[in-house]
C-alpha cells in the first residue's frame, strides 16, 4: 500500500544557557479498503506530528522548560462494514442480485 512512516529528530545548543531538540514523524499509505458495490476506495493514513522543546539555564539554581507539540491527522476513517444480512422474509433474496452471497 506505498506505506512510508519517516521519523527523526535535531538536538543541540542554541546558545550558551540554551538548548533544542526538534522531532518530526510522517506516516503515509495508500487506501486499502475498496468497497464491491461502488468502488470507491477508503483508509489512506496521512498523520503528522511534531514537538519541540527548549531547555533553558540561565544559573545553576533555575531551569526553564518548553515543551510545544503539534499534529495533523489526514487520514481516512475506516469504512462501516457489512457483516451478515438476515432477510425477514427469504424468498425475496432472488431480487436483489448478490444479497445471498
Amino acid at each position: 500500500f506505498a506505506a512510508i512512516d519517516l521519523e527523526g529528530y535535531v538536538s543541540g545548543p542554541l546558545a550558551p544557557n540554551l538548548g533544542a531538540r526538534l522531532a518530526l514523524q510522517h506516516e503515509r499509505m495508500d487506501d486499502w479498503q475498496q468497497s464491491y458495490t461502488s468502488g470507491a476506495e477508503n483508509g489512506e493514513v496521512d498523520f503528522t506530528n511534531a514537538r519541540l522543546i527548549l531547555d533553558w539555564r540561565p544559573s545553576s539554581n533555575f531551569n526553564l522548560g518548553l515543551n510545544v507539540n503539534g499534529w495533523s491527522d489526514r487520514s481516512d476513517v475506516q469504512a462501516g462494514q457489512l457483516i451478515e444480512i438476515t432477510p425477514a422474509i427469504a424468498p425475496l433474496v432472488g431480487f436483489v442480485p448478490g444479497l445471498g452471497t
